[in-house]
């Protein structure tokens, strides 16, 4: 699980196969696939350790748009 860990998540694609975990997360998103709008593209899931992990995660890339863009 160690794999690909960044900001405090994983990536359903890191969870080790045949553990429950994974078995609840690859149901919810062939949940999601098979439905509208989201039929016929690949679905994908962070799982986040904490909230502020989620929340620096996403302040982190704003703060590289916004330099990649000159907005200060």
């Amino acid at each position: 699980m160690r794999t690909d860990v960044y900001w405090g998540h994983i990536t359903s694609a890191t969870v080790p196969i045949g553990t429950p975990p994974s078995r609840q997360i690859r149901g919810v998103l062939a949940a999601t696939t098979g439905q509208r709008p989201f039929r016929g593209h690949t679905a994908k899931a962070r799982v986040y350790r904490r909230r502020v992990d989620l929340v620096g995660y996403h302040v982190q890339s704003l703060r590289a748009l916004r330099r990649e863009l000159g907005v200060y």
